[in-house]
């Protein structure tokens, strides 16, 4: 259990509160010389992690070399919310719809397999994640997630905003409904399990971030400190993946905040009925909150770009003030502080849609998951390593045939109209989470 900050203290900056109470292990090498492999995969968040078991599983003899910038299990991936859902973007036509539905619960059920054969301690939660509304706005949106959802043939219960007040112990809410086939993880315990359950002829590197890649045969990669050569190469960083030149004009990274609020430990009953629950946003770019034992976690979108580690301690606070009033709407009668606050980043599309396929020779590519890649990303994953490999599936010609992320302008343009439209969303959507 973390510390509680007392009313006043400055919370903890950049610790991600879901590896508290984790042992310490062993770390793995970082590249310090040149390396040659058949495959190298950049990026150890779900979407390499799943291609890279893929390829091992497939090509036992090959060797698989997996690097990250970070330290494993450290990354954006493991600083998310930990919502794992079968769909998450309800916007596009009803085949689109059913697609990313039909993906997304294939990729649910390949976490599942893997945690159940790895015996993978991640806190999983079963119980669904509410989507609800305050407001008017929030309600007609929730009218559209409904259609979408049916449209899926997706599994959701309604709920009432008495049930939503009963369960979360936040009163207020219109509307709402259970999406029943989602989940909820510790996500950087599952990524970790993952990385351990690799096999060996996957060499996992990290602290190795890959600063350029060079069409070649085979194609170089270049790290700070050793060059790695492999005859193909597939790039699963998400976010990061602009600064290699790819998906560019497609997908842009957004950057996203988690707050980690302390509750009563002697009224817990104050926080709703079940010990662990989630409740998201209508909207896409909106926030989430969930609740883990006697903890809350609210993430919200905050700026275009990647964390910036250096950023000033003013502004933090300043993010930190906007979480504890948001928390102060939610839950006027109770005494909950900041205790943590780090960032990550996601890769976001102006259409909802990833960016999958090969890029080039030799070069294949699946970033951009709009806030939803623990499902969308493992799939995605497996079948970027049956891509690379030639092998057809239902389930690679259901991604192929998903739309392109539309066109984007470079970030000088960019970011000031996202930010504008993000500031219209949060005024149209202020009732809501």
């Amino acid at each position: 259990m973390m510390n509680c900050a007392s009313a006043g203290d400055r919370p903890n900056f950049e610790l991600n509160a879901w590896l508290e109470d984790q042992p310490p292990r062993a770390p793995f090498p970082h590249v310090d010389s040149d390396l040659a492999a058949d495959w190298l995969i950049v990026g150890a968040g779900f979407t390499g992690l799943a291609a890279a078991a893929r390829l091992a599983e497939l090509r036992p003899d090959d060797r698989i070399v997996l690097v990250d910038a970070a330290r494993m299990g450290e990354g954006s991936g493991s600083r998310s919310s930990g919502f794992v859902v079968p769909l998450g973007h309800f916007a596009g036509s009803a085949r689109d719809t059913a697609a990313l539905y039909r993906l997304g619960k294939a990729g649910i059920d390949l976490i599942r397999q893997q945690v159940l054969a790895h015996a993978i301690d991640c806190d999983w939660n079963d119980t669904g994640r509410l989507i609800a509304a305050r407001g008017t706005p929030g309600w007609r949106a929730l009218t559209r997630i409904r259609r979408a959802l049916d449209r899926a043939g997706a599994h959701y219960t309604p709920v009432s905003g008495e049930q939503i007040a009963h369960t979360t112990g936040m009163a207020g809410y219109l509307d709402g409904l259970r999406q029943d086939e989602s989940l909820q993880v510790n996500p950087a315990k599952l990524l970790l399990g993952l990385v351990e359950a690799l096999p060996p002829n996957v060499l996992v590197f990290e602290r190795s971030p890959v600063q350029a890649i060079h069409p070649s045969n085979p194609w170089v990669a270049d790290t700070p400190t050793g060059r790695i050569t492999a005859r193909r190469v597939l790039i699963t960083n998400n976010a990061n993946a602009n600064q290699l030149g790819v998906a560019n004009h497609r997908v842009f990274p957004m950057q996203t905040y988690i707050g980690v609020f302390q509750g009563n430990a002697d009224a817990p009953e104050c926080l709703g009925t079940e010990p662990n629950w989630g409740l998201t946003s209508v909207e896409r770019v909106g926030s989430s909150l969930r609740r883990v034992k006697n903890q809350l976690f609210l993430r919200s979108a905050a700026v275009c770009g990647l964390p910036d580690e250096t950023a000033p301690t003013h502004r933090l606070e300043a993010i930190v003030d906007l979480h504890r009033q948001a928390m102060a709407k939610r839950f006027p009668h109770q005494r909950l502080e900041c205790v943590n606050l780090w960032s990550g980043s996601i890769g976001v599309s102006a259409n909802g849609s990833q960016y999958f396929g090969q890029a080039k020779q030799g070069l294949y590519c699946s970033v951009g998951y709009n806030g939803h890649g623990i499902a969308q990303g493992t799939i995605s994953g497996q079948l970027l390593a049956d891509l690379a490999l030639e092998r057809d599936s239902e389930l690679l010609t259901c991604v192929l045939r998903l739309p392109n992320p539309w066109w984007i302008p470079e970030p000088k343009i960019l970011y000031p109209i996202v930010k504008r439209y993000i500031g219209w969303l949060n005024w149209r959507f202020r009732d809501e989470i």
